[in-house]
């Protein structure tokens, strides 16, 4: 039989025990906020009208183009599978305009109303099936997306879920081009994303230390430095003749 020295703390040790574990749940607590709000979260509808529009469009796929939109000419189709939705936000012009420096990703982006859904097939993202709000309700508008799916996948592969990360799709719909920022790093990381619409290639392969190419998103960029590219594109774009009626 234990002694009762053997089963309690004292007053002085108890206290001390409940202050940490006070502060340990506090920690997770803000954990989960920080969580919350790094990660959108999907609505229903949203899955939904993923996991109901897929079949349709790859049923409309014609025979000899699966490579069109990202799949090999011999796969099943029938073996695809829906990723987690990423919710696309977009740089804002308003958010460029009288801006010399920005300071977070968040000062120059705005949400949408469209979901990007990874299409995979055999555990590598092959498509984007976008999901919008259209007439009331969510409905999967698109399939495709090609280049942009094969270069996702080596974001979630450098900076995946399992480590805690959620990288984040945005677009900069003046320029054509994606790009992605990772929360859980820091507040200021914007990388272009490679893609055939893309003006900037995206960032070269870094090596390791011993000759070794590591993942092509391996290293981030930043808001600071595309910024004069987003005003550069913006500004070209407002000096375009307007096409007249």
């Amino acid at each position: 039989m234990l002694h009762r020295k053997d089963t309690l703390l004292s007053s002085g040790r108890f206290r001390a025990l409940k202050s940490l574990l006070c502060l340990f749940s506090g920690l997770c607590f803000l954990a989960a906020t920080v969580q919350s709000q790094v990660l959108p979260v999907p609505p229903a509808g949203v899955v939904a009208a993923a996991k109901d529009g897929l079949p349709g469009f790859l049923a409309k796929i014609p025979a000899g183009a699966k490579a069109v939109y990202g799949f090999p000419e011999t796969s099943d189709l029938s073996r695809t599978r829906l990723g987690t939705p990423l919710a696309l936000r977009s740089v804002q012009p308003a958010g460029l305009e009288n801006k010399t420096a920005a300071q977070t990703v968040t000062e120059v982006l705005s949400d949408t109303s469209m979901w990007f859904v990874p299409v995979q097939l055999e555990g590598r993202i092959k498509a984007m099936l976008v999901v919008d709000w259209h007439e009331g309700a969510w409905r999967a508008v698109s399939l495709g997306y090609a280049p942009l799916a094969g270069e996702w996948d080596q974001v979630a592969a450098q900076w995946p879920a399992e480590k805690g990360y959620h990288p984040q799709l945005v677009t900069f719909f003046q320029g054509k081009q994606f790009y992605f920022t990772v929360p859980e790093v820091d507040g200021t990381n914007f990388t272009a994303i490679a893609s055939p619409g893309n003006a900037s290639s995206g960032p070269a392969s870094p090596t390791g230390d011993a000759g070794k190419e590591v993942g092509r998103y391996a290293r981030l960029g930043s808001v600071g430095a595309e910024l004069p590219h987003l005003k550069e594109v913006l500004n070209k774009q407002r000096a375009e003749p307007k096409p007249q009626n």
